[in-house]
Parts: structure tokens; sequence; C-alpha cells
């Protein structure tokens, strides 16, 4: 690979796939941010959302020092690149567009400059320890070596309609199976594993993300991971990259874990599994619940199984039946039901009334 004033030269290998000349090249992550552009005539808008995820799993990547791995890019030349042999040559004014990687290669920039601004504020309040290491990530991102698929000859409409297959025909496992599948994400390790386990005493769903009013399964595995999350680290949005276990030594986990489904659903009626009548086996309500455990453990400085105890003082205060008057703010008195019971505004409003209903009964003002 070579930049120069006149070109860009690239070293890669030139073949055939259906039809088109495709070149499979590397190169660091430093050389391809000068190099592409995203068309908006082709790509979609940006989800903020996802790109702010994988750039969280790219930095908690780094600071736990596990190597984390992208599929190919795949971008489209416009037959702007000229083939020698196994060189391609960019003239100057010429770029790739992206076909598919967006969000991940806007999420490593993201992650750069987002380390970027961290090193300068180090610096600025004398961190110089924490400013070099800072700056040792970004180092490790520009280095990042990309690997890529390169068209040399679509047109405009053919990278419309091979973006449109690409994210089309792709079949996404569903969560709870890939969870069984790739177990090097250690919370899903510890939810197959505990799932595993309470199978013995109640019906957990464990193929589908889905869970109807006529199943009898009370959570799923998606659920349950979810749950975890909001138990341990207090974050009731998706999460990426490895766990950090908070208020709780790491070897308590998977105790404290089974613990809460176990004593969860030992507080509450046998026939909680009915969704028409009862709200338990909601996700939003199950992650409400592991959150408020969560918050228990920091305000009252106790451990999370004598936490998961104080919960079941809910039940003194609470039906859990969908028309329950807790839940007038979620309650859809049309279809008489919750409604928008698993969103982030949600979760917390519902989390601050049990929170007050437990300071309540322990006396608190």
């Amino acid at each position: 690979m070579n930049v120069t004033d006149m070109q860009t030269t690239i070293r890669g290998v030139v073949f055939n796939q259906f039809g088109h000349s495709v070149a499979a090249v590397q190169m660091p992550l430093s050389m391809l941010q000068s190099l592409f552009k995203i068309d908006p005539e082709v790509q979609r808008v940006i989800d903020p959302k996802r790109r702010a995820e994988i750039r969280d799993f790219i930095i908690l990547s780094l600071e736990k020092n596990v190597p984390f791995y992208f599929s190919p890019l795949i971008f489209s030349g416009r037959g702007k690149l000229r083939a020698e042999g196994d060189i391609l040559h960019i003239e100057p004014g010429n770029y790739l567009y992206i076909l598919d990687g967006m969000h991940r290669i806007t999420s490593m920039l993201s992650a750069i400059s987002q380390l970027q601004s961290e090193a300068d504020i180090a610096e600025e309040i004398n961190k110089q320890n924490d400013a070099q290491k800072l700056r040792e990530f970004v180092e490790v991102l520009l280095n990042y070596p990309v690997a890529m698929h390169v068209f040399l000859d679509l047109t405009i409409e053919q990278e419309k309609l091979a973006f449109t297959d690409i994210n089309n025909e792709r079949k996404e496992i569903q969560s709870d199976q890939l969870m069984q599948y790739d177990q090097r994400d250690e919370y899903s390790r510890l939810t197959t594993r505990v799932a595993n386990k309470l199978q013995q005493h109640m019906v957990i769903e464990m193929a589908s993300t889905r869970l109807t009013e006529n199943t009898h399964a009370v959570t799923n595995l998606t659920i349950m991971k979810r749950c975890f999350i909001a138990l341990f680290e207090g974050i009731i949005t998706q999460k990426n990259g490895q766990p950090y276990y908070r208020n709780c030594n790491p070897k308590d986990v998977p105790k404290i874990a089974e613990s809460f489904f176990a004593e969860l659903f030992k507080a509450f009626p046998k026939e909680m599994y009915d969704r028409k009548k009862y709200v338990i086996g909601l996700s939003g309500i199950q992650i409400t619940l592991a959150y408020l455990t969560f918050y228990l453990v920091r305000e009252l400085r106790i451990t999370h199984l004598e936490a998961i105890q104080h919960i079941h003082h809910l039940k003194k205060h609470c039906t859990f039946q969908h028309d329950d008057p807790l839940f007038r703010f979620l309650y859809d008195s049309s279809k008489k039901q919750l409604k928008n019971h698993s969103t982030t505004t949600a979760i917390k409003r519902l989390m601050l009334t049990f929170l007050e209903i437990l300071h309540k009964e322990r006396g608190e003002s």
C-alpha cells in the first residue's frame, strides 16, 4: 500500500464473483478513512443507537485487551480503480463507496473521536498516564486491519440492488439461538447456564425471542439476559462486550442470577404465566424488577440476595394484574393490557414507583 500526491496504490487479489470483478484487499483504518464515502442514494440513514452500541463494544474490547473481529466490509469502486495484476490504483478524487459495513466503520471512527477527546481531557487535568493509554487505543484503531471486498465495475443501480440483496437476503439468527450457539459472550454463557438449571422448576422458552399470550413459558433467554445486565450493571438497554459486575464478587454471580428468577417466581401466583391476567411474565416487568434489585443493592448497601428478598414486599401493594393502579400509565383500557412496558422510560418510571413503595415499607420518608 502506498499513498502519494498522485494516487493511492493497494495490493490485493482480483477475482470474479457473480459476473463482476471483485478485489479482496486489506488496509489500515487510517488509510481507509480518507478513501471511502457514503452515498445516501444507496445507503440507509445511520442508526445512532446501533453505531453507539458498536462503538462501546470496540472501546470495551480495547479496555479489556480482548480482540474484536469484523467480517469483510463491502465497497464499490464505481469503475475508478485500475487493476494491474495484484496492484490496484486509485486516482486522486476517486473513492470507495460502502455497500455493507457502514455502521462498523463509522463506529470505529466514532470510537477514535471519543478516545481522542477523553485523552485531551485527561491531559488537561494532568492525568498523563490515562492520556497515554487512551492515545495507545487510538493508535490500535488507526492501525486496525480492515478486510474488504471491492466490486470494481458496478453501476449505481447495481449498487442499490446489491445493497438490497445483502440486507434483505441475510438471515439473521434469532438472539435466543445465538446465545446457545455463540458462547463467547459471558452474559450469554451465564444466561444459558442458569436457564438450563431453572428449567427443572419453570418453563423457559429456549428457542424463540417472542412469548405469546398462549405460551406457558414465563420468560426466555433474551429477557433473562437483559435482566442480568440490569441486575449487575444497572443497564436497561442492550449491551455488548464483557460484563462489569458491580457490588458483588464475580464468583457469586451464577448463584445470584439463579436466585433472582427462582425467588422472583416463587413469590408470585402459580398462574403468573397467564399473560392475559398477570404482568409478571412481561419483559418490561422482569427487567424493571432486576433494575430495582440493582438500585436496592446500591442504595441500601446490601447484597443482591438480600435485595431480592425485599422485592417480595411488593406483593402487599401490587396485584401485578394488568389493571392494577400502579400500572395506569402503561394500561391500554381498550385492549385491557399493558403497552410499551419494555421502553427505557417505562422501566425507569416503574422502577422508581416500586422503589418508593419499598422505602415506605421500611419506614423511610
